[in-house]
């Protein structure tokens, strides 16, 4: 049996496969560098089994780092030392080894995977396992497909996946988000420098993401859908907000102010419930600064909820920070701000959420929606005001006007002309 293939249908229950990793160069996005393949292909080979089958599997590693190989969702009571997860149920095979494990398909059917499972070299090293019903069993309980598609997710990053990952160890962030999403190791055509000729034979799974399936009138067409270890969504918004010191003039003096993007109040954002936002606030001040996102539950991502030296350290002068934040069943208008000492005085702004789509308000639509956002403004520096507080212990000086989406309102001498009024 050529050890690089596997025939589609078997007509024994056992059967020897050999499972080569090694280094290959493979070209997505412009770009080209080394990933971990088996037999060179990626994703890796689909496997085509029947139910009852066993299959023994020696896996050669040829690459530069340990390995081992997972079978996702095929149970193995009798042999947990074939079952991957690296120092758990069985030692990494290290550069130059080999091991042979043992998979019986006892009761599984359907469509499973195989990955690697040790560090991150599940990123390229996976592939698909389609289990078939018994030879001469009773079938799928479903009219037989014209055409079977495996579908296999994935990631990409133009880095290599092993520095992405010491980097997120290092920093005790979120690791580096992917440069795109691919299906069947593909990234699609509105991608930079996408394969001629990928196959027009994937389903839309990702709006304006990927080809569309054509079929016939009256054809059946059975997808076979693989996840797992996509940690992410496809619908991700990216936002910058550079924070720097900006000339503003109110009540007939000007003075610089913290700003994010030069606007103030800040950008609104707008978003739909369940969306996630990533965003890289860069501070060009000279004070340090967090972002906080009020009203916005994150469990799982603490560092990215602003309070200084509660939840997070300071964006220093000259520094950067990226957050990540999942808008998982928030609805309504909530607001970013600042959260370091006072520079939630000038560095806020509004998020509008919208309802799921194909959900609505619990309120006829309205003809316009104008977010109000309440300040205030001091003539002096707010770090002055704030200093002098802090050194008397008295309550901070009073502020010089309240303001409306940052104007202080036509009765106010200075005003600017078109100050939101409320009828």
């Amino acid at each position: 049996m050529n050890s690089m293939t596997l025939p589609i249908f078997i007509l024994f229950t056992t059967y020897m496969l050999h499972l080569l990793v090694v280094e290959a160069p493979y070209t997505r996005l412009c770009s080209k560098k080394k990933i971990l393949t088996v037999n060179g292909k990626f994703p890796g080979p689909a496997l085509h089994v029947h139910h009852g089958d066993t299959i023994y599997v020696t896996v050669h590693n040829k690459g530069r780092y340990n390995i081992t190989i997972h079978w996702h969702g095929v149970k193995l009571t009798g042999y947990p030392w074939s079952d991957g997860p690296e120092y758990i149920t069985q030692c990494p095979i290290q550069p130059g080894g080999k091991f042979r494990q043992k998979i019986i398909f006892s009761t599984e059917e359907g469509t499973l995977w195989w990955h690697a499972h040790s560090d991150w070299s599940r990123a390229t090293v996976h592939g698909p396992i389609i289990v078939y019903p018994k030879i001469n069993g009773a079938g799928y309980p479903f009219s037989k497909p014209h055409v079977e598609v495996p579908i296999v997710l994935g990631q990409w990053w133009k880095k290599d996946v092993m520095d992405v990952l010491q980097e997120a160890i290092i920093t005790g962030g979120d690791p580096e988000i992917s440069d795109a999403l691919t299906i069947n190791g593909q990234p699609g055509d509105l991608y930079p420098c996408s394969k001629s000729g990928v196959k027009q034979e994937y389903i839309f799974i990702a709006k304006k993401m990927m080809p569309i399936m054509r079929v016939l009138a009256f054809q059946v067409l059975k997808f076979l859908l693989l996840g797992g270890f996509l940690y992410c969504q496809a619908l991700v918004h990216h936002h910058t907000f550079v924070v720097k010191d900006a000339p503003y003039t109110r009540l007939c003096s000007t003075k610089n102010i913290m700003t994010v993007n030069g606007q103030f109040p800040g950008p609104t954002l707008y978003i739909t419930t369940g969306e996630t936002i990533v965003v890289d606030v860069i501070n060009r001040s000279p004070h340090n600064i967090t972002m906080h996102w009020h009203g916005v539950k994150q469990p799982n991502y603490p560092w990215s909820d602003g309070p200084e030296y509660i939840t997070q350290c300071p964006v220093q002068p000259g520094g950067q920070f990226r957050q990540k934040v999942i808008f998982s069943d928030e609805e309504g208008t909530l607001w970013w701000h600042a959260h370091s000492d006072w520079t939630r005085a000038t560095v806020y702004g509004a998020i509008v959420i919208k309802p799921k789509k194909g959900t609505s308000y619990p309120y006829p639509t309205p003809h316009k929606d104008v977010p109000i956002i309440l300040g205030e403004w001091w003539k002096k520096d707010i770090f002055e005001v704030f200093d002098e507080f802090k050194a008397s212990g008295g309550d901070p000086n009073v502020s010089d006007a309240y303001t409306i989406n940052g104007q202080p309102g036509d009765l106010l001498p200075c005003s600017k002309s078109g100050t939101p009024t409320i009828a």
